[in-house]
């Protein structure tokens, strides 16, 4: 890390918990003498955050609403444009009346680039010196500037186009050079905790299937989204159970349908897929997902302890045009690239057939669980070093 970032005092803002745990990564690596953290209460509510580690470290949370109307998924996208500057500066006003509560600010810590509030807080806030973390598969959809609706809403809010022109970048992907200044984030503060995990042992051959909120966001339909995983475990996964994790997006009533016409297992509620591995023993057989970036944090955190199978559907399942498929093809052009052994990587031909891409030679099953226990000690012991 550099030297000028070590020890400052830093103001965060996030409104996901995995933006919670790479801003932690960050403020725990940079060695923060105090630490000030602001969520932005929008899709996840207080209690998705109570599970998250390091809360008791920070000199003060501030939980500010950032919620949008309750009809606004079924807005077109000229009124989300208008509704989006409404409640900027709502959110702007509550932001403002809780930054003059903090002492001067020498590092401000974003969640997500995208997001124009969160770029509102690092300008409200003075700006001396802002971090950008990663948010997910976001971090792999290029630059921000891409929305007219987003440029008018820094315009009106009086965000300078230059707020992020000298920030530092702290990721775990493989840095571009658009990206200028980069800090690698290896989840060193994670990997410490693993230590500590549950002792709840998994039964053998189990499948965890990590689920995305795609018919939620308009891209598919909740009928060819179940077609979709039925067709997964029927190619892969026909003598094995399926737990399906959901993600805090997808609607209860929309997983209920989903488990009945799959058979699947719904798994409850539990936070970030990566606290949630890294609190069991024994790792399930594989973890299947669609875009997930689960796959590049829990890559860095267990290695091939965790093996992951990732699924490319034809694009004949989604609405071509939609900004999230936009997301989802940078997200996979991604994997294409990096997916390596003992994780796999399959795409869909138009006939509905699952055919594995990539490397293949990845070795028996059983030497990628038997490194589980060696790569877990390594972790500890790394930990213990205070190395990442």
């Amino acid at each position: 890390m550099p030297a000028e970032l070590l020890g400052r005092r830093c103001g965060v803002v996030i409104s996901t918990p995995l933006q919670y745990l790479n801003a932690l990564e960050l403020v725990e690596g940079l060695g923060c003498r105090e630490r000030y953290l602001v969520i932005l209460k929008q899709h996840y509510s207080e209690h998705d955050y109570l599970d998250l580690p390091g809360f008791s470290r920070w000199a003060r949370i501030d939980i500010v609403s950032a919620d949008t109307l309750l009809f606004y998924t079924r807005l077109g996208q000229p009124l989300r444009c208008l509704a989006d500057m409404l409640n900027d500066f709502s959110v702007h006003q509550r932001i403002a009346r809780v930054l003059p509560q903090w002492p001067a600010m020498e590092l401000f810590v974003i969640g997500n680039p995208h997001e124009v509030l969160h770029q509102d807080f690092a300008s409200l806030g003075g700006g001396q010196q802002v971090l950008i973390c990663d948010d997910g598969t976001t971090s792999l959809a290029g630059p921000w500037i891409r929305s007219r609706c987003k440029w008018l809403r820094r315009r009106l809010l009086g965000i300078s186009p230059r707020l992020l022109e000298d920030a530092w970048h702290f990721t775990a992907y493989p840095a571009t050079p658009q990206e200028g200044r980069v800090l690698h984030n290896r989840y060193a503060y994670l990997r410490s905790l693993l230590a500590g995990r549950s002792q709840d042992r998994q039964a053998p051959g189990e499948i965890w299937f990590l689920g995305q909120p795609l018919v939620e966001f308009g891209v598919t339909t909740l009928t060819a989204y179940a077609k979709l995983v039925q067709g997964i475990r029927e190619s892969l996964y026909a003598d094995q159970r399926i737990r399906y994790w959901p993600h805090p997006r997808e609607s209860e009533d929309n997983l209920a349908r989903l488990a009945d016409i799959t058979g699947v297992e719904v798994a409850s509620r539990a936070g970030p897929i990566e606290l949630v591995l890294a609190r069991q023993p024994t790792p399930p057989d594989r973890v299947a997902t669609l875009y997930s970036s689960a796959y590049q944090t829990c890559h860095l955190i267990f290695g091939g302890a965790v093996a992951f199978d990732i699924f490319e559907p034809h694009e004949d399942h989604w609405h071509p045009e939609h900004s999230e498929v936009r997301i989802m093809r940078d997200c996979y052009a991604y994997f294409r690239r990096h997916v390596q052994a003992p994780h796999r990587l399959f795409c869909q031909d138009p006939a509905c057939s699952w055919r594995r891409v990539g490397p293949v030679d990845d070795g028996p099953p059983e030497a990628w669980r038997g490194a589980t226990g060696a790569v877990l000690a390594s972790v500890g012991n790394s930990a213990e070093r205070g190395q990442p």
